[in-house]
């Protein structure tokens, strides 16, 4: 019977010890999806500065496109209107604002007088960086919310997530074509 009552102990050590392992790297993969989401958060918000930074650089010349102007300026409001919000709470605005800014790069790549300009030529590359950046980095942050997701529903990983609490997270825009 002592034995038996050792085995039994040693299996029930090895499946808390296992359970513990599966916890913490869990707790891993969930710590590398905010860390990602910290990185997407400040591009934004960068993006979020210099938009309207750009837009009052290159007001005077663009009186044509008064209405890129105004796209800019509403997106951007709807997009502040959503900061510090989950990801998936945050999609629609900042996609609106992604389509605003690309709308402004764009008549500004069309209108060479605007790079004659240092200001609005030095901000113009920097919203052109920052758009780069941002896809870069959701994209990062997708394939990192995919891998932890993925580990909290397989097994062993589902076996210890739900009771422990940990939630799926929400993918930011379109998961996989980030």
């Amino acid at each position: 019977m002592p034995l038996l009552a050792a085995v039994a102990v040693a299996v029930v050590l090895a499946l808390l010890c296992a359970g513990v392992l599966v916890a913490n790297a869990l707790v891993r993969r969930r710590n590398r999806v905010r860390y990602a989401w910290s990185d997407v958060d400040v591009l934004l918000e960068r993006r979020a500065r210099v938009l309207p930074a750009l837009a009052a650089a290159v007001t005077g010349s663009m009186r044509h496109e008064a209405g890129v102007l105004e796209q800019v300026a509403q997106a951007r409001t709807r997009a502040l209107a959503v900061a510090g919000r989950p990801p998936d709470e945050r999609a629609a605005g900042e996609a609106e604002l992604g389509e605003a800014a690309a709308g402004l790069i764009a008549v500004i790549e069309a209108s060479p007088e605007l790079h004659a300009d240092e200001t609005s030529d030095r901000l113009y590359s920097e919203l052109v960086e920052t758009e780069a950046a941002i896809a870069r980095s959701r994209l990062v942050y997708n394939r990192t919310v995919e891998s932890y997701n993925t580990a909290r529903t397989q097994v062993p990983g589902a076996l210890v997530a739900a009771p422990l609490g940990f939630r799926a997270a929400p993918f930011f825009g379109r998961q996989g074509a980030a």
